[in-house]
């Protein structure tokens, strides 16, 4: 992923810096806002299950948090307790199982994210407790 700097007054653009993902991304959200302090990270949803979220103003190889498990993901599809559908009284796995198509932070709580994956679920994140 390239991060580009736009100088509005020489009308000039340039590549800020490079991130390096480990799938290839299907949806951006960027976050202004984290833990109650001024930010710059963008949230990354790819074809695997799990959220990304990365700080735009270092260049780090690594993702400051990541949302949900590719681990816990394999382990459910392979046991067959993850039903696309949930029962009232099953237990929540914490993670999608497919590709994360859709992310969207709420424009008046900032700390809840929502995201929406191929495995046809929703699921609400909380990301001051993340």
């Amino acid at each position: 992923m390239e991060v580009y700097i736009y100088d509005h007054k020489s009308s000039d653009m340039y590549v800020h810096h490079e991130i390096m993902l480990g799938a290839y991304p299907l949806c951006l959200e960027w976050m202004n806002t984290w833990r109650k302090q001024t930010v710059n990270n963008v949230i990354v949803g790819t074809f695997l299950p799990e959220i990304e979220i990365w700080d735009l103003n270092t260049e780090t190889v690594e993702p400051l948090a990541i949302l949900g498990s590719v681990h816990k993901s394999e382990q459910a599809k392979k046991s067959g307790k993850f039903v696309k559908k949930f029962k009232k009284g099953e237990d929540d796995i914490g993670t999608h199982t497919e590709a994360v198509m859709s992310l969207s932070l709420n424009p008046f709580q900032k700390e809840y994210l929502a995201s929406g994956s191929e495995d046809s679920t929703v699921r609400i994140w909380d990301l001051d407790e993340e």
